[in-house]
């Protein structure tokens, strides 16, 4: 018996080499040989994810027709205040319809991956509780690219609003130094740190990670309810987040687009899809 233990590593080497040798040794992966990390490759909504710090909230996977061979990449998004796209995930709003979020990143061979803020006070936002829900988001995304490793070294991003507000504010200036390339675009928004004690970013991390936003030109708060200048105010602005990040070391760009206000609809997917584009990889 123990011999024929002994027999098995032998015997599976071979056929690993035979495969890898069909395969070629330049461009071979394991999970071209075994399962990979264990995820789904299926679209599935409202799945549930407990952090370590006891946040609990749900996630959509929209990863159908991708396989560990063709996904390149995982988008995470993060919602605006209120959650609006993401109770509403096929609307063509920003996730559904032929020129979506989804349709437009699956296409280019990423993962798509909408978020749910675990907030549960009042209207649902993810810059309320910030630094603890970074932690949950961190552990999701973490958990993300284990499950498709193939992908996991090509992390984007979205966040629209106060989703905008948490990636650059919250989330990159915690957690920057787990990821290791990828991009991010902010939609409405998007400031300079806020609140906490941010880790220095990893100088390997910064030529891998270019940052976009994209506000409106109009969106300067005296046109809402609330008074929010998502584009010109000195902490929470688009600008401040674009200033603070290019003095980091990021590559930036953004668009002050005329003529717009706070409202984008139909205009996520393909703003994100150029940017996927324009950073293939």
């Amino acid at each position: 018996m123990a011999r024929r233990r002994r027999h098995v590593p032998v015997l599976f080497g071979a056929v690993a080499l035979t495969m890898v040798a069909a395969i070629g040794f330049t461009w071979w992966r394991p999970w071209q040989l075994f399962t990979g990390g264990g995820g789904t490759f299926a679209d599935r909504t409202n799945q549930t994810f407990t952090a370590s710090n006891g946040l609990s909230s749900t996630y959509h996977l929209y990863a159908a027709g991708l396989t560990h061979e063709t996904a390149i990449g995982i988008v995470f998004q993060f919602h605006g205040d209120g959650a609006y796209e993401f109770t509403h995930p096929t609307s063509s709003y920003s996730f559904g319809g032929s020129a979506g979020i989804v349709a437009e990143a699956r296409s280019r061979g990423y993962i798509v991956v909408p978020v749910l803020s675990p907030d549960r006070s009042g209207e649902t936002t993810w810059w309320e509780e910030g630094e603890r829900n970074a932690t949950f988001a961190d552990e999701l995304i973490a958990t993300m690219r284990e499950r498709y490793p193939g992908a996991a070294d090509n992390t984007w991003l979205v966040g629209y609003s106060g989703g905008s507000q948490f990636i650059t504010q919250f989330y990159l200036p915690l957690h920057a130094r787990t990821l290791t390339g990828g991009g991010a675009v902010m939609f409405a928004g998007g400031g300079r740190p806020y609140d906490v004690a941010s880790r220095a970013f990893p100088d390997a991390l910064k030529p891998r990670f270019p940052m976009h936003w994209y506000t409106g030109a109009r969106d300067d708060g005296r046109r809402s309810d609330d008074g929010y200048d998502a584009l010109g105010d000195e902490v929470h602005g688009a600008k401040a987040g674009v200033a603070y990040y290019s003095a980091a070391g990021f590559p930036t760009t953004y668009e002050w687009v005329p003529g717009l206000g706070h409202d984008l609809d139909d205009r996520f997917g393909g703003v994100l899809a150029q940017q996927l584009d324009l950073h293939a990889r």
